[in-house]
């Protein structure tokens, strides 16, 4: 055999797959078996355009369909439950309708955020609420090991609001449209691994006396805000590349019943007589106001795995 010849029957009778063949085949055959073996080889090189070239690989070439990547970064996404706000001085009727929904990971970046419940003005998707770069999807084609998911209000939402919505909100995963629905309950029972805690103003609460112009409200987060507080599945989930079987997720979060609320505003008083005035409150009374929404975000906490790029 030529170098070329000789090298390509050493690789194959070497490989995994042909050497404990090649060992069954008597020792006085093996030659002219390989030597077939060795001339098929080639001809399906050439055949395939690979002509009278080494048969050797490149790593990246070798590794491909196997060599994978696991990556740290985790899924996020943020929806927001906008109410009606109807005014008759002095007050103020905030409304949630039921069968209200808002799906977290329905919406990629540079999508407009009325996907998610946002307010015209509020614009397109950035960074700072979504990793999607398409909707329901994961990125770059990888694979995602889900381990468990968080919820947790934003720093902007009206805790008083957050109460009264979250015992009417229904949390559940749907996979496949709706062939596999995983109901988990309230956003209570889902824990936030992120946001704030402790209390906040209320821009809809009355103040709780007459000298106070804003309410403070306690039980601000639903767990303590740690990275490690979160709902973990019995088992991972697993999110496959779009066109797969299981590569269409949706957090579904539903109003199940309609929520009514009303705020009174008050009229402030100077001190007079040596009586402590009387402070003014104010609820808010236009659609996008602080005190008319509450914002969830939503928390995948997986891992990622992708082939590696050959570019790399």
């Amino acid at each position: 055999m030529a170098n070329g010849d000789a090298q390509i029957a050493s690789d194959l009778a070497n490989h995994p797959a042909i050497k404990p063949l090649l060992a069954q085949v008597p020792a006085a055959h093996q030659g002219a078996v390989l030597a077939r073996i060795t001339a098929a080889h080639k001809d399906v090189m050439r055949k395939s355009g690979g002509g009278g070239r080494s048969t050797r690989q490149s790593r990246a070439e070798r590794s491909l369909p196997a060599e994978r990547t696991k990556l740290w970064n985790t899924y996020y996404s943020i929806v927001r439950f906008q109410t009606d706000v109807s005014v008759a001085a002095p007050m103020t009727t905030l409304t949630l309708n039921a069968g209200a929904i808002q799906k977290p990971f329905s919406y990629r970046i540079g999508d407009p955020m009325t996907t998610a419940g946002f307010d015209p003005s509020f614009g397109n998707a950035t960074e700072a609420e979504t990793n999607l770069t398409k909707a329901s999807e994961t990125v770059g084609g990888e694979l995602v090991k889900i381990h468990g998911m968080s919820l947790s209000p934003s720093g902007i939402t009206d805790i008083t609001l957050w109460k009264e919505l979250e015992s009417n909100i229904s949390v559940k995963i749907s996979m496949n449209g709706d062939a596999q629905n995983y109901r988990l309950g309230r956003m209570s029972m889902i824990p936030g691994s992120g946001g704030v805690f402790g209390s906040a103003p209320s821009l809809i609460g009355p103040p709780p006396d007459l000298t106070s112009s804003v309410r403070t409200d306690g039980g601000f987060s639903n767990g303590w805000p740690d990275i490690a507080n979160f709902f973990p599945f019995p088992e991972p989930m697993i999110w496959t590349p779009g066109g797969e079987t299981d590569s269409s997720l949706n957090i579904v979060l539903t109003c199940v019943r309609q929520v009514l609320f009303t705020a009174t505003a008050r009229a402030g008083t100077a001190p007079a007589g040596g009586a402590l005035g009387v402070a003014p409150y104010n609820p808010p009374t236009a659609v996008g106001q602080y005190g008319t929404f509450i914002d969830v975000m939503c928390r995948l906490h997986s891992e990622q795995v992708a082939p590696r790029s050959v570019n790399q």
